[in-house]
């Protein structure tokens, strides 16, 4: 088996679900959940989406989240 690396599956799953990388991605960046929304701040239906849209938003918040983090030093 071989591994991808990370910025290859994070540009795959952009280009799949862009919207859903983005909205992911503005989450992590801001701290804030975009609307609209459920409670936990994920989009409304996220917990219904197959596993690959998913990973889009999470590899979007995770992104963001890095860059926010790495920019509060």
């Amino acid at each position: 088996m071989t591994s991808r690396r990370p910025e290859a599956v994070r540009a795959e799953l952009c280009a799949r679900f862009p919207a859903e990388f983005e909205a992911g991605y503005c989450f992590g960046t801001t701290g804030a959940a975009q609307h609209p929304c459920d409670a936990a701040g994920y989009p409304i239906g996220f917990h219904e989406w197959e596993i690959a849209r998913k990973n889009s938003w999470y590899a979007g918040w995770n992104l963001g989240n890095v860059q926010r983090q790495a920019d509060n030093g």
